[in-house]
């Protein structure tokens, strides 16, 4: 194949800006922090499980199930495909860490 001639994967070089979202964090558990609205326009918002928390407008998903979810439709939604959504992300440094100071437990569940 002559160079030039692949098709290159959807989405590549088409890439619009990523959002940063924080990571909170105690000693034996995660939460990504994100707008519930953004769980709503990509469809995700029936799918988090109770071990995600959430404050109105904001919700904290759990680091091991809701947070790759959330990650992975994000992503496709700016055309980024991958395998491992977690790790693609944090190989780009796009999730700040806040901790060991944590109120999430006190909140209520997601659901």
């Amino acid at each position: 194949m002559k160079a030039g001639n692949h098709k290159r994967p959807q989405g590549f070089g088409k890439r619009s800006r990523l959002e940063t979202f924080t990571l909170h964090y105690d000693k034996v558990h995660g939460w990504l922090e994100v707008p519930y609205e953004m769980l709503t326009d990509l469809e995700v918002e029936t799918k988090i499980s109770k071990r995600s928390f959430r404050d109105g407008d904001t919700a904290y998903l759990e680091e091991d199930v809701d947070a790759p979810l959330f990650m992975d439709a994000y992503l496709k939604s700016k055309g980024i495909i991958t395998e491992d959504a977690c790790n693609y992300v944090q190989s780009r440094s796009k999730i700040k860490y806040r901790g060991p100071k944590n109120f999430i437990r006190l909140l209520p569940r997601f659901y």
